[in-house]
């Protein structure tokens, strides 16, 4: 109890005793600073809440803004003289604004005491008016797009279910047509105005605006459709050719533009510039292409829809049949032999680019179509889209003569001076291997006239003392058991006969150009490594590659793959080909006054005895230094003579007639005074390879055009020797 009552006392003792001035100067200031500290903090807090209102403005704002893509604009492509073959031109994408369309403002109606206001959307019928009655939009339409976004400010209209697309013309004529209206409304002095009510005069075109894209045109439609190809709708992707195989350099790269909110708060606006695509100059001439097809077309024109009588007379087909095309597939081919530069490329299955897909309405009717599901029609497109001088393969016949005699001197199994026996066939393991003449025969022929006369016979006997490895060996110099590497999607490659499975029937059709397969592009470049010297290129379509404001940034060159044979070989086949031409099998082709090299071909299409052939004629010109090489094959011509080169030959002819005053390739020799009666040809014509040995054969001698069958390539019978015929 003592303890409690001192304590008592002394705590009565601290309460009659005073503070101290110091101690009250530490609790004034402890509650000033106290103080100051809230109200700063009040501040703060007040502050951020108006900041808060600030974000959430410019948040909110950003609900309806959507970054949009800036177009980068697709590279042309060129040919050779910069002539434009593909651009991107500048289209305008139809947008609307609803929420500005929308707008209401409140105005006032009535007089005195009746006025009251009322709130009203001054935007909306002058805008939909405009663009039903400047673009010829549908009402209904444009309406019922607008009222499902109302509260949007971005709308791509659409017309017939794609986007509103306009031309420059159509974008300027409709701005300045709202400039116009809008002029009118806002100019309430006219003596027409002043009488109208607030609503009136308020009215406006707005909530209109258009974003930039590009839309791909090719100026000259079909024009080397099957070498540039196309792209999707919006220019933006290729989807074949040129368009397709060097879609990366043609594209560019797309811009953004975009918005955020900095530090400030501030909804800022960023652009990030497209970055255009290159131009290709490709090594297309377009005269060259033009001519090309033009003989092309008058082939298909002349042929489809005709039938032959016995005597070989053409006549229309009957009134309801459908008609036979000229041919299947016709392929011309012109290069530069010298560095692989492909100058034209057409075929006869040609349709417009700017727009690839309408080529089945000309084809097909409205009924044909509709019975077709989606994956059948564009079956159909890609066999049009087709290109066959790259995509199709084909035995080449005797144009790969050349190859096997080139192959068989770089050897040395056989010397330029060789004489050969053509008694009409051979004896190979016990087949009987027709030349294309049999029952007659050539009798003796040297290397050269082997060429010329395009004799099976004597090829088969050359093959045979070059033997299998080393003729497997050079059609893989020659570029035939691969794809040339083109730039161009869809190459196709040949089909050769393995080494060991190359036996000595296989060998002996082989020699002339039986048993295996190549595309156009495959035997073009071969047979040009073995006239230019001896030098393998790969062929190519692109020269090359500019920026989008012209300067060069990469140059294609032409450089040779490999070296294939000498330039002694390679003077002898230009030569003996422009023998061959001059006084043998290709005097269709020769045009008086210019030094033609050429080499016939003829083979006849799986399964054999179908009566179906494909003919062909490869040429190059001056024979005795090559600038062009001109190749054309036709594949099931629809013709009386159709196992005859004879009209490859023509068409080749009527184009180097124009190809040659073009390319400045002049006249080098003086006219035969000596030229035959005829061509030749008629001497051959019908002219089947027989099955019996004709007693009575005689010699064949300047034989100008040739005939043949071909046999599948079947096991050999155990017994009884079987003919096989030969192939021109």
């Amino acid at each position: 109890m003592k303890v409690f009552r001192r304590i008592s006392d002394k705590i009565k003792a601290m309460r009659k005793r005073p503070f101290k001035r110091y101690m009250r100067y530490k609790l004034a200031l402890l509650f000033f600073i106290v103080t100051l500290a809230l109200f700063v903090l009040l501040i703060i807090i007040s502050n951020l809440s108006k900041n808060e209102d600030r974000y959430s403005v410019k948040v909110l704002s950003q609900r309806n803004y959507s970054s949009s893509v800036l177009v980068a604009k697709r590279g042309n492509i060129l040919d050779r003289n910069h002539t434009l073959l593909a651009a991107s031109e500048q289209t305008y994408i139809l947008i609307l604004d609803p929420k500005v369309i929308y707008t209401e403002q409140e105005f006032a109606e009535g007089e005195g005491d009746n006025k009251v206001k009322v709130s009203k959307q001054p935007y909306l019928e002058p805008t939909i008016n405009a663009l039903v009655e400047n673009l010829g939009l549908d009402r209904e339409s444009v309406m019922e797009q607008l009222e499902g976004k109302k509260d949007k400010s971005y709308l791509r209209l659409k017309t017939n279910g794609a986007k509103t697309v306009l031309t420059y013309d159509q974008k300027t004529a409709f701005d300045a047509f709202c400039e116009e209206m809008n002029k009118e409304y806002a100019d309430v002095k006219k003596e027409e105005n002043i009488n109208k009510t607030a609503f009136e005069k308020a009215q406006r075109i707005k909530g209109v605006w258009f974003e930039t894209e590009y839309r791909r045109v090719y100026p000259y439609n079909s024009a080397a459709c099957s070498v540039l190809g196309f792209t999707t709708g919006d220019g933006s992707t290729g989807l074949w050719g040129l368009e397709s195989y060097y879609n990366k350099e043609l594209a560019g790269v797309n811009g953004r533009e975009y918005g955020y909110v900095n530090e400030d708060f501030d909804l800022v606006r960023q652009v990030e510039k497209p970055q255009d695509g290159s131009q290709l100059v490709s090594t297309l001439d377009l005269n060259m292409q033009n001519i090309c097809q033009k003989h092309i077309d008058e082939f298909m024109e002349t042929y489809t829809g005709k039938v032959f009588d016995e005597e070989g007379n053409m006549k229309d087909q009957p009134a309801g049949e459908e008609q036979t095309p000229g041919a299947e597939n016709i392929g011309v081919l012109v290069m530069n032999p010298n560095n692989g530069e492909v100058l034209a490329m057409a075929t006869n299955s040609t349709y417009d680019l700017n727009h690839p897909n309408d080529i089945l309405k000309e084809k097909y009717t409205a009924e044909e179509l509709s019975s077709m599901d989606n994956e059948t029609q564009l079956e159909k497109l890609n066999q049009i889209w087709r290109n066959f001088c790259i995509s199709d393969t084909f035995e080449p016949g005797s144009t790969a003569k050349p190859l096997t005699i080139s192959a068989a001197l770089e050897e040395g199994a056989v010397k330029e001076d060789e004489t050969f026996t053509c008694d009409g066939f051979e004896m190979v393991a016990g087949w009987r291997i027709k030349c294309h003449v049999f029952p007659d025969y050539h009798g003796e022929l040297d290397l050269s006239g082997a060429l010329e006369e395009s004799c099976n016979d004597s090829l088969m006997q050359i093959v045979k003392k070059l033997g299998a490895p080393a003729f497997a060996k050079y059609q893989r110099l020659f570029g035939l058991n691969r794809r040339t590497g083109i730039d161009l999607p869809g190459e196709a490659a040949g089909i050769l006969y393995q080494e060991e499975k190359l036996k000595d029937a296989e060998l002996a059709t082989g020699s002339f150009g039986q048993g295996f397969t190549v595309t156009m592009v495959e035997l073009a470049s071969a047979i040009s490594s073995a006239i230019n010297g001896g030098y393998y290129y790969q062929p190519h379509l692109v020269k090359q590659v500019l920026d989008s404001k012209g300067a060069v940034i990469d140059n294609k060159e032409s450089v040779p793959v490999s070296r294939v044979v000498s330039e002694e070989t390679s003077k002898f086949i230009r030569e003996a080909l422009y023998q061959t031409v001059n006084q043998g099998t290709g005097g269709v082709a020769k045009i008086d006054g210019y030094k033609i090299g050429g080499k016939t071909g003829t083979a006849e299409k799986l399964p054999r005895g179908n009566g179906k052939y494909v003919i062909s004629f490869i040429s190059f010109a001056p024979a005795d230094n090559p600038e062009l090489l001109l190749y054309v094959v036709i594949d099931t011509p629809n013709v009386n003579n159709p196992n005859s080169s004879e009209k490859a030959q023509l068409v080749a002819k009527a184009i180097w007639e124009e190809l040659l005053p073009y390319a400045n390739i002049y006249s080098s020799e003086a006219e035969d005074e000596n030229k035959p009666e005829g061509d030749g040809q008629e001497q051959w014509q019908g002219q089947g390879i027989m099955d019996q040995e004709d007693p009575n054969a005689q010699p064949v001698e300047n034989a100008t055009a040739e005939s043949a069958e071909t046999q599948p390539m079947i096991e050999m019978p155990e017994e009884n020797p079987t003919e096989l015929p030969g192939e021109e």
